[in-house]
């Protein structure tokens, strides 16, 4: 996909479109291999050294069903992230850095700081 193909998504009307939950199987190939790109995307974002196919999957195998209700707390500020995104905001006081401990019940919110940009092939990552 190009960068041109990439913008010419931004601006298209999403009205139409609808967004269908899927089914996480660490044992499927593809959503381990997605997994890991999201993983590796994620760390050097921060610095971190990157992981394998391998280790994200041993990782989400030792996930527990119990965990099931935080993940899903997480997924959902996720998405309310990604809102603004498909919004185009671009300001950096419009996003959230959330921390949530289920053990006290404690929220924290607040607003994220700059990371480093760097360039990778022809996008420009931050």
């Amino acid at each position: 996909m190009s960068r041109e193909d990439l913008e010419k998504c931004l601006v298209e009307d999403k009205s139409g479109v609808t967004l269908t939950p899927l089914q996480y199987d660490k044992d499927d190939d593809v959503h381990a291999q997605f997994l890991t790109c999201v993983a590796n995307l994620r760390a050097q974002n921060y610095g971190i050294e990157p992981t394998t196919v391998y280790n994200a999957r041993f990782v989400s195998g030792k996930i527990v069903p119990a965990m099931a209700t935080t993940t899903s707390l997480v997924v959902g500020l996720v998405c309310l992230e990604l809102y603004k995104i498909v919004q185009n905001m671009t300001d950096l006081e419009s996003y959230s850095s959330i921390f949530v401990d289920t053990t006290v019940n404690q929220l924290l919110k607040c607003t994220p700081i700059k990371c480093p940009v760097s360039k990778v092939a022809f996008f420009v990552h931050s």
